[in-house]
């Protein structure tokens, strides 16, 4: 059945089973779908009462300028 289409000519590939693929109705909602996932998305606060990290956590460029560690080589 897929080869007569093929060998016909006509353009439209099918199949065996008569599936049409992927049609346009499921892309539109796929990429509805995608596009709707960032508004969900929010912003993790760095600073303040709400952060995960233990008060006086240098989170920040700082801590890169300041290293804490001392090695054998410096000492």
């Amino acid at each position: 059945m897929v080869w007569d289409i093929l060998a016909s000519g006509s353009g439209k590939c099918r199949s065996a089973s008569g599936d049409r693929g992927v049609g346009p109705v499921r892309i539109a909602l796929l990429a509805l779908v995608v596009a709707l996932l960032p508004l969900r998305a929010t912003a993790f606060p760095l600073g303040g009462d709400q952060t995960v990290l233990p008060a006086g956590t240098e989170f920040a460029e700082d801590a890169l300028a300041r290293p804490r560690e001392l090695f054998h080589s410096e000492a």
